[in-house]
């Protein structure tokens, strides 16, 4: 993977965890925030990389 790829799926992870956080969650703390980036990160990362290795 390119750094420019990986800039692109770092933003794209934080908009989705924004999203699913404010709009899927009751309870707004920084750990239910922290947790939540982790995931999108998480499925961001394995879904994009699986582009660049086939």
């Amino acid at each position: 993977m390119k750094r420019k790829d990986i800039i692109i799926l770092s933003w794209i992870s934080l908009g989705t965890s924004l999203f699913f956080f404010f709009a899927f969650t009751s309870e707004k703390t920084i750990e239910n925030f922290m947790i939540t980036v982790l995931i999108s990160f998480m499925y961001s990362f394995i879904l994009g990389s699986r582009k660049w290795l086939n």
